[in-house]
């Protein structure tokens, strides 16, 4: 009974923190200039370290507990911090394609809302990998596993670059045109 409460609760606390994140304002880049100044580089192979479990269970065997426990509780708000701005990042490119898709033709548009779903996903990943983390920070030594779709977000970046620069060209030939009107 007194399990079943608490993972109740548990669930309940799960659902208030993904709301309360979602709702929380996201970053905007209307353009691919702000895209670029603005995104954040994150190496996935050393998250993956981070929270991985064979590295923890190393860790675990030959640290004395304590030092163990000091260590988890870095790791797991290293990988926190790298998390958000994965997260950041899926944000960006959110609000980027939103507003491409908005004035853009159809193929354009289209691939845009196809980068909307995906980025939505891995924003909602995230979201999730830093609620286990930040359980992982509270009890370092509980056996929590942290389950990161990093190839959600490496099929986001593979599709934003090439999807950019047809957003580029495009742009730059549309803003060619209007300079010739201009004149």
């Amino acid at each position: 009974m007194i399990i079943s409460a608490l993972v109740f609760a548990l669930c309940i606390a799960l659902g208030v923190f993904l709301f309360r994140i979602a709702l929380r304002s996201r970053p905007h880049a209307s353009t691919i200039q702000e895209w670029n100044t603005r995104r954040s580089l994150v190496n996935l192979e050393a998250v993956a370290l981070l929270i991985d479990p064979t590295e923890e269970q190393y860790l675990k065997s030959q640290l004395p507990a304590e030092l163990f426990r000091d260590i988890q509780r870095k790791r797991a708000a290293l990988a926190r911090r790298c998390i958000y701005q994965v997260s950041t990042n899926a944000a960006l490119v959110l609000h980027l394609a939103d507003t491409v898709a908005a004035g853009s033709d159809r193929e354009t548009a289209a691939a845009a809302r196809e980068l909307s779903h995906l980025a939505i996903r891995v924003r909602m990943n995230a979201m999730s990998a830093v609620f286990w983390l930040w359980l992982k920070w509270l009890w370092p030594a509980a056996d929590i596993r942290v389950h990161l779709q990093s190839r959600d977000y490496r099929n986001l970046v593979d599709k934003m670059f090439p999807w950019l620069e047809q957003t580029q060209n495009l742009s730059s030939s549309q803003s060619r045109i209007a300079g010739s009107v201009e004149s």
